[in-house]
C-alpha cells in the first residue's frame, strides 16, 4: 500500500463491518476516511475511534487510498466525505442496520 504525503490530494479509506460491543442490536458497515501518511496509521486511527465510540471490528478492515481523480468531473459519491477528511484528518462515515440482518 502506497504512502501519502501532507501535501497530497488523496487520504486513506478504512472500510469496515462493525458492531457495538454494548449489544443493542446494532451493526454497520464503515468507511473511516483519514489523512494519515500510511495504510497502517490509517488503519490504527481508524480501530482507535472506533473503540472510542464503542464499535468492535467483525472482520479484518480493507484499505485503500482515495484520490479526488477518482471522483470524476460530476464528484461521484463520497466525494463530500473525502473533501471533509482533507480538511479535518478524519470522518466516520456508518451506514448501520439492526444486527442479525447483515446487508
Amino acid at each position: 500500500m502506497a504512502n501519502r504525503s501532507a501535501d497530497d490530494d488523496s487520504c486513506f479509506v478504512v472500510s469496515a463491518h462493525v458492531d457495538k460491543q454494548s449489544g443493542g442490536g446494532i451493526a454497520a458497515y464503515v468507511n473511516v476516511y483519514s489523512t494519515a501518511n500510511d495504510a497502517q496509521s490509517a488503519t490504527d486511527i481508524a480501530t482507535r475511534e472506533l473503540k472510542e465510540e464503542g464499535w468492535r471490528m467483525l472482520e479484518p478492515p480493507s484499505v485503500a487510498v482515495a484520490r479526488r481523480a477518482d471522483y470524476g468531473p460530476h464528484g461521484l459519491d463520497g466525494i463530500e466525505y473525502f473533501e471533509q477528511a482533507l480538511v479535518d484528518g478524519i470522518v466516520l462515515v456508518f451506514h448501520e442496520y439492526p444486527s442479525g440482518k447483515r446487508n
